[in-house]
């Protein structure tokens, strides 16, 4: 995870970017990339599901890094031999599903029972630990050398990161239950904070470095905004952890999930340099206020369920959240602010 974490940090800022730069309008640069991403990574999961118990979760996880090296390389060259964007998205797709189905039923079953949160906690600190410094060195590359020396480096990373996979004890599991039996209304909170959790994803991940590089306009500032997030989250995220377990997930996004709709609703308002990093340093403060107790209440439900199943629901309530993010940022385009309101408002849904 730290070798992929890197790599990725320190292009997946830059993409959007990419393929604006390239002429590509926002709408169709959010619905025919990253919507198609989104769309394949949500049909892939229920074939990755079947795939899992036959080769193992770690192996699952390795098998994404095929398809995430061949979208870098077409990224790389797209310059030069235009691929339509959606056959790039579509391999990413599956390579999230891949990836993400594995990690977190495999994270799943690694806890241990009422310390869900503090090692939440830890795998938050380690990934965003691996990725502080990506976007800072992605932005000095990018500047420097350009986005083929940027796609390359992140590239080589990747590779690199499924070596210890192919060298550990795998886990097989045997086949799931329906996903949609966990669609009832005691799971409604679960969903409700599944969905928001997607939506926010494409705001921080997306509409944010966008909206930074429309107030910077340089490569360099997207960059360290990016690692000045992932400095507010990473010494936070274990103590949090700790207070999570001890208190209960349901109370810490009630003590949270205000703060964060205000925050939300306050970003458009950061139209200086100053108050874009500032901005970018609270971001991975707050945010991780609803992302580690979201997650800990995912890993404690999917150790009381069937496993595979319920990491199964949580991944199509996260797809959907973001396609409908997608959609309706892509819809109001000209007014990027409106997708930050959008999602202050969701917000205040997880108190539920």
């Amino acid at each position: 995870m730290f070798l992929r974490s890197f790599g990725l940090s320190m292009v997946g800022v830059f993409v959007p970017l990419y393929f604006l730069g390239k002429g590509m309008p926002l709408p169709l640069m959010l619905l025919q990339y990253y919507g198609v991403m989104y769309l394949t990574s949500m049909v892939a999961n229920f074939i990755t599901v079947r795939l899992m118990p036959v080769i193992g979760l770690k192996h699952t996880i390795a098998a994404s890094a095929p398809f995430l090296m061949l979208q870098l390389v077409l990224l790389n060259v797209y310059d030069t031999s235009p691929v339509n964007p959606s056959v790039i998205a579509a391999l990413g797709g599956v390579a999230l599903s891949l990836y993400w189905m594995g990690l977190h039923t495999d994270f799943s079953l690694s806890t241990d029972k009422r310390k869900e949160g503090a090692e939440s906690g830890v795998l938050f600190s380690a990934v965003r630990a691996a990725a502080i410094f990506g976007p800072l060195l992605g932005g000095l590359i990018l500047t420097t050398y350009g986005f083929p020396a940027l796609f390359l480096s992140a590239l080589t990373l990747v590779a690199l990161s499924t070596l210890p996979l192919l060298a550990t004890k795998d886990v097989k599991k045997p086949e799931i239950v329906s996903w949609s039996s966990y669609a009832t209304t005691e799971n409604m909170r679960y969903a409700i904070r599944f969905f928001v959790d997607g939506f926010r994803a494409v705001i921080e991940g997306i509409l944010w470095p966008v909206f930074i590089f429309a107030v910077l306009g340089d490569f360099f500032g997207v960059g360290v905004a990016g690692s000045l997030a992932i400095v507010g989250s990473i010494f936070f995220s274990n103590y949090l952890g700790r207070i999570t377990d001890r208190i209960g997930t349901t109370k810490v996004l009630r003590i949270t999930a205000v703060p964060l709709a205000a925050f939300y609703y306050l970003l458009p308002l950061a139209r200086t340099e100053f108050l874009v990093l500032a901005a970018s340093l609270a971001m991975g403060i707050v945010a991780l206020g609803a992302d580690l107790p979201v997650y800990r209440s995912f890993i404690r439900h999917a150790k009381e369920n069937d496993v595979v199943g319920y990491t199964l629901f949580r991944e199509t309530l996260m797809n959907m959240g973001k396609l409908t993010c997608l959609i309706v940022v892509a819809l109001a385009a000209d007014t990027l602010g409106f997708g930050f309101y959008l999602a202050s408002l969701l917000s205040v849904l997880l108190v539920l």
